[in-house]
């Protein structure tokens, strides 16, 4: 799903980690690396630096218990909730940001759910 968003972005040949962690690492890392309290749901740490010249993207942290939440509240499967967090946090490290205003907030959330709907949609024509 991950090399489908990044080549559907025009970004081909890249490194990524994606790694799922329960809310007590995900608080950690939230506090310690922006500063704000408790766990949030996905977090994107952009690689920096020269020896990495684009081809390591970065890392995506998703908070499964925070996934499983969201999902009991929206009423889709886990699973969905998951892959919406990784392609958010995809999206974060290709540039794109919520915070800025609501026009960048809206253009991201309408790349979220177009990357998500093809990934399942092409799923669902395999099985």
């Amino acid at each position: 799903m991950a090399e489908q968003v990044l080549s559907a972005e025009g970004r081909k040949n890249v490194e990524l980690s994606v790694l799922l962690v329960g809310r007590r690492a995900m608080k950690t890392l939230n506090e310690r690396y922006t500063g704000r309290r408790g766990a949030t749901d996905v977090l994107s740490f952009q690689m920096a630096g020269e020896e990495f010249c684009g081809r390591v993207l970065g890392d995506v942290y998703v908070c499964v218990d925070q996934a499983r939440s969201q999902a009991r509240v929206s009423g889709e499967p886990v699973r969905e909730a998951i892959l919406r967090l990784v392609i958010h946090g995809l999206l974060h490290l290709l540039g794109f940001d919520h915070t800025r205003g609501s026009k960048e907030a809206k253009e991201m959330e309408g790349r979220q759910e177009f990357h998500l709907k093809r990934w399942l949609a092409e799923r669902k024509k395999h099985s």
